[in-house]
């Protein structure tokens, strides 16, 4: 048995310090939340397999070499001819202020299909992690994520779903119809408020957790970046401030806090100290550059308490 399974796309990631520039050296990586919320339960000790597809060459051999140098399992990835892997360029005209464009129309990652999930459900996951993003990149990603969510909910997993929503890759309105078909399949929905407004069509949190509840989702979580985040389980909220940490990269964040609080999900962790776990690796995710390149290992978790600017020795 598995402890998690995530499914979604995985990306190319060309990141540039500063502006877009003749002569510049970006730094090549991957990304993608899938990717992330992976990485950050691997080096947290847990068994996590990632389940997507990626191009059947140097770039797809780079992404499955890098998940599998962290700890987490490739055995379902497969490779699809004749596409290359979708990216992310990211460059910071403004410091601080990433702008993201991508390039992930026909890629490997949007070919994932039902036989792929198929394979990745029978590792008999715990939990399995699916965003909105992989609902969003196009019809067989979305039938697969939904066999994946109703297999798991059948087998006894806990499923978390992540809004993600990302108006690049799909209208508001599109959104609104899938998310809503969604909700009552899982247990746990984490989004921003603006994201749970959306799958809730309910801008209120009390009322939008309600809604939810009534459909079967049995823990609201809402992201609030600095502002930390809440739970809502039985109708009753559970607030948590956020760490206090220096922010140099903003991107991967969300989905580090989601690592986080799944983590502390498979501990058996009380919910207040869900959201700990959840805010405390989004705040390494902040204080560091790159999606997940800071997240850390459990004998690391205490540092960023420490991170003060003095030099540990």
């Amino acid at each position: 048995m598995t402890d998690v399974v995530t499914i979604g796309e995985v990306l190319v990631s060309v990141r540039q310090a500063g502006q877009w520039q003749i002569g510049a050296e970006p730094r090549l990586s991957l990304a993608g939340a899938e990717a992330t919320v992976a990485i950050g339960l691997a080096r947290l000790g847990h068994t996590v397999a990632w389940c997507g597809r990626v191009a059947d060459d140097a770039l797809g051999a780079l992404i499955v070499r890098t998940l599998r140098g962290e700890g987490v399992d490739v055995s379902c990835v497969q490779a699809a001819d004749g596409r290359a892997n979708g990216a992310m360029f990211v460059d910071e005209p403004v410091p601080g202020s990433p702008v993201v464009a991508y390039a992930r129309t026909g890629s490997a990652g949007a070919t994932l299909s039902l036989p792929d999930v198929v394979r990745a459900v029978e590792l008999r996951p715990r939990v399995v992690v699916v965003s909105g993003v992989t609902l969003a990149i196009g019809p067989g990603p979305r039938e697969a994520a939904f066999h994946a969510v109703w297999t798991a909910r059948k087998q006894g997993a806990t499923v978390v779903f992540a809004v993600n929503h990302r108006r690049r890759l799909w209208s508001d309105d599109e959104a609104k119809r899938t998310l809503a078909e969604i909700a009552p399949l899982v247990d746990v929905v984490v989004g921003s408020a603006d994201e749970i407004a959306m799958i809730a069509d309910q801008d209120d949190p009390a009322a939008a957790a309600e809604g939810l509840a009534a459909q079967g989702v049995s823990e609201l979580v809402v992201t609030r970046g600095a502002g930390g985040a809440e739970s809502w389980i039985g109708g009753r909220p559970l607030r948590m401030a956020a760490l206090p940490v220096v922010a140099v990269d903003p991107i991967g964040a969300g989905d580090a806090f989601v690592a986080g609080y799944v983590s502390a999900l498979l501990d058996g962790a009380e919910a207040a100290d869900r959201l700990a776990m959840g805010n405390r690796l989004g705040a390494f995710a902040v204080a560091s550059r790159g999606d997940w390149e800071g997240l850390p290992t459990r004998s690391q978790l205490r540092l960023i308490d420490e991170g003060r600017g003095d030099v540990s020795r």
